[in-house]
């Protein structure tokens, strides 16, 4: 039995999403939302201290409030993986924002990492997180938070300039977070051991696929890349079933959704021949 501390929350890893998740969510100019969000008091950072049960269908995850994020830089880049935030708050901000989760072209982008996809993600980030370290937090003699305007967070995210300190070295606009280390909390929820195993469950794959889609849309391929990057022993009748043509064909028989599998295969092997030349031996598939 875990002692939660009084100002701990227990919650279930479907009630949050990571630091990286929310940023590729609000993917265009998504630090101005969140440190306008958290200086408003509609948006929580929270740290994760404890897993529970992640050996069962139902991990649950304990977290605190993070007070202050001033001169954190550091100590936020090294555990980014356990910072959330809380879907419900999400969800909210977002029914009175409509634009929020809305993208841009990238032909409208006016300065550096403006826009987040899954291609940078690993490289805004730390601009994202830098920028909230320096523009949040509460006035101790007034009780408020600071009155930012955008154009401070656009240009300290676009800038070469450092102001904190216990930031990374090297210089602001190559600091680069490894992509194996920003969605641990979501993607640890997803079983990959012994995937063809008694531990494999297409229910989460395709809570994953879900997720994606909704940070990519629908093009499948990137989507299949993804998939195929945590789950490389998928067969083609898997692939098939998990991304069927249309809802008619999820009733299709074995053959016909491993036709389709082979299809999506072939598709995605033309699309991203360099990644294929790496991937196929781990898939244990033909170059």
């Amino acid at each position: 039995m875990y002692d939660m501390p009084k100002n701990g929350i227990l919650v279930s890893l479907d009630e949050v999403l990571c630091f990286a998740e929310l940023i590729l969510r609000w993917k265009h100019e998504a630090g101005q939302k969140i440190i306008s969000e958290i200086n408003k008091g509609t948006l929580t950072l929270y740290h994760i201290i404890k897993e529970l049960d992640f050996d069962t269908d139902d991990p649950r995850i304990a977290i605190v409030k993070l007070f202050s994020t001033t001169g954190s830089v550091g100590f936020l880049f090294s555990n980014i993986k356990s910072f959330v935030f809380l879907l419900s708050e999400i969800e909210d901000i977002e029914s009175n924002n409509n634009t929020y989760k809305r993208s841009c072209s990238k032909n409208d982008i006016s300065y550096d990492f403006e826009l987040c996809t899954l291609n940078n993600v690993h490289t805004v980030a730390p601009q994202v997180i830098y920028a909230m370290c320096k523009h949040t937090g509460v006035d101790i003699l007034t009780g408020h938070a600071p009155r930012i305007s955008s154009l401070q967070i656009r240009t300290t995210m676009a800038s070469d300039k450092i102001e904190l300190d216990l930031c990374p070295a090297g210089n602001k606009k190559d600091w680069a977070i490894p992509r194996e280390q920003l969605f641990y909390i979501r993607l640890k929820s997803f079983t990959t051991d012994s995937i063809d195993g008694a531990s494999y469950n297409i229910h989460k794959i395709r809570s994953h696929i879900k997720y994606l889609q909704e940070i990519e849309g629908d093009d499948v391929i990137p989507i299949l890349k993804q998939v195929l990057t945590r789950y490389p022993k998928l067969t083609d009748a898997k692939i098939g079933k998990l991304f069927p043509a249309n809802k008619n064909s999820e009733k299709n028989t074995h053959a016909g959704h491993q036709n389709r599998g082979k299809l999506l295969i072939r598709k995605f092997k033309e699309s991203d021949p360099e990644f294929w030349i790496k991937f196929a031996p781990i898939a244990g598939r033909k170059l």
